[in-house]
This record gives C-alpha cells, structure tokens and sequence, in this order.
C-alpha cells in the first residue's frame, strides 16, 4: 500500500491524466499559464501541471508512486508533513523555470526531482539490468531523452531542483549550517497522528531502473 501523500499524489495524477486521455477534458486547461492565472484567477493551474503526464503516461505514474514511496517511507520514515513540505518546496521551485522558460507542465520535473533526491540519499545502489549505480540514474534519463532526440529541459530543471534541496535540507546542515527548510510548525501539527502498520517502513529493496520519454 502507497503511503499517504504518495497515495494522493498517484492517484490524482492518474485520474486527471486518466481524463485527459479519455478525450474529456482539453489539457489546455491545465497546463501552466501565466496570464491564465493572474488576469483569469485559473488558480488550479498551480497544481494541475505537477499532475498532468504526458509520453508513457502510466510508466511515469507507475514511477512516481514507486520512487516516492522510497522516500516517503525510507527517507522520511513516514513523516508525512516533512515529505509534503518537500514536495510544495519543490513546486514553488519549479515554478521559476516553469514561467520563465517557459514550461507549460511540470510533471517529469517533479518526478526528477523526487528520483535525484532519492538518488543522492541511496548513491550506491546497483540497478537492475545495469552495471551503474543508483547515484546515475538522473544522468542516464537525461541521456536517454537526447539520444532519442528530446530535449528533456523539464528533466534538467527537475535535477536542478532536486540537487538544491538536497543541499539546503541534507548537506548543508551536516556541515554545520542552518536548515532553512525546516517543516513549519502548523503543518507538524496538521499532519501529526499515529501511523497505521501498513505504512511503517518497510525494508529497502532495489527499485528497477526508469526509462521515461519526453515528447519532443
């Protein structure tokens, strides 16, 4: 079972994907649009990027649920409000490149950005099928897209995200420096409640390796 904000996360990204493949919804709707949500107040905007999945669609969100269980479960050992102020970190981050470039969805940066995170904390893993290690894996994505001829900007963006919070929330403070990213105290407080068993940690396993396609 998906722990809690995995668990919402992979099922509202396979449900507006889910829509959006079902022809029912026009994903212009949903993309980041700047004017959209300042002059037309389309204030979903700021979330239905992170949700909507383009290229192998379900893989990714295969993906999203099994690397974001590792962290939410191994990393974080199920505190909940620590890995959701992760991801709205995340976001808020993404969102730079996201107006500025512009990228008009945002769900392969964050999925990289989870993935490099999980990557940096579990460097030496071997992958399946594979003779590298888990601390590559964001670099073989990366590669992976330019040889079939994309420009996985969003990926870049994703690992550029993933790599500053990592350095704020993990590095950084280990060297003696303050934590800036420190969970606020109200949302501790929201989140706080006992954890059933079916979300203790469980034992890390190897996850397999991810090849994920960016449409041109």
């Amino acid at each position: 079972m998906l722990p809690p904000i995995t668990r919402v996360l992979f099922t509202a990204s396979l449900a507006v994907t889910g829509v959006v493949d079902l022809g029912l919804l026009d994903p212009m709707w949903l993309i980041l649009h700047k004017e959209a949500i300042l002059f037309k107040y389309e204030i979903w905007r700021l979330v239905t990027p992170f949700l909507f999945y383009r290229g192998w669609t379900f893989i990714n969100i295969f993906f999203l649920g099994y690397y974001g269980s590792f962290v939410e479960r191994d990393i974080f050992k199920n505190e909940r409000a620590d890995y959701f102020w992760m991801i709205v970190l995340g976001c808020i981050m993404l969102y730079i490149p996201g107006f500025l470039i512009p990228l008009y969805t945002l769900e392969n940066s964050l999925l990289m950005m989870i993935i490099y995170y999980w990557s940096r904390i579990y460097p030496d893993l071997p992958m399946c099928f594979f003779t590298f290690q888990s601390k590559y894996l964001p670099w073989v994505l990366i590669g992976f897209n330019i040889i079939i001829g994309n420009i996985p900007i969003d990926y870049i963006c994703g690992v550029c995200v993933g790599h500053i919070y990592f350095f704020l929330a993990v590095f950084y403070p280990t060297q003696g420096g303050p934590r800036w990213l420190s969970t606020p105290q109200f949302l501790t407080a929201c989140c706080s409640g006992t954890i059933s068993p079916t979300e203790e940690t469980v034992e890390h396993s190897e996850p397999p390796i991810v090849i994920t396609e960016t449409p041109a």
